[in-house]
């Protein structure tokens, strides 16, 4: 499994890297701004599914994980909800000794408005739907290990 995931990887680094332009690399990364805050808030929260015995379950760093992760995902989250309905939310301008923000930078790529919004919100639940495929993954492996343990402690039944 780890070869695959290496060769999806060099694959990725292969096609960014010769196949994708300057501007639609730069859009990329801009856009990864608050999309990174969703993806890598997803990621932090499923590290509190670890099997048991793993080091993260042993101790209490998965919690500070989830804590961190559902703060970043809520925080870019919520934002892109509100403008669903309301693009006043939306943090177009400038950034005092920085630049323009990311959503402006997506504008002035010829991003619309909706389009933005759209994408931003397909990342979002994109990123809960692995949440809930691994929350229900979990609790599948967590019964299947609390039965063995049962099966394991009972007695045997011994025949009259």
């Amino acid at each position: 499994m780890r070869a695959g995931a290496v060769a999806a990887l060099l694959a990725a680094q292969w096609i960014a890297t010769l196949l994708v332009r300057d501007p639609a690399a730069h859009t990329f990364i801009i856009f990864a701004g608050d999309g990174g805050m969703l993806v890598f808030g997803a990621a932090l929260m499923a590290a509190f599914f670890v099997p048991p015995g793993h080091k993260l379950h042993r101790d209490w760093l998965r919690w500070g994980f989830l804590v961190i992760g559902s703060a970043s995902f809520t925080d870019a989250f919520y934002d892109w909800w509100s403008a669903r309905s309301d693009s006043s939310s939306i943090a177009f301008g400038e950034v005092e000794g920085r630049g323009d923000t990311d959503p402006t930078t997506l504008l002035q790529a010829g991003w619309s408005v909706d389009r933005m919004v759209s994408r931003y919100l397909l990342l979002g639940g994109l990123s809960l739907l692995a949440l809930l495929a691994l929350q229900v993954w979990h609790v599948r492996r967590t019964r299947a290990a609390l039965a063995a343990l049962e099966r394991e402690s009972e007695p045997e039944a011994r025949p009259a």
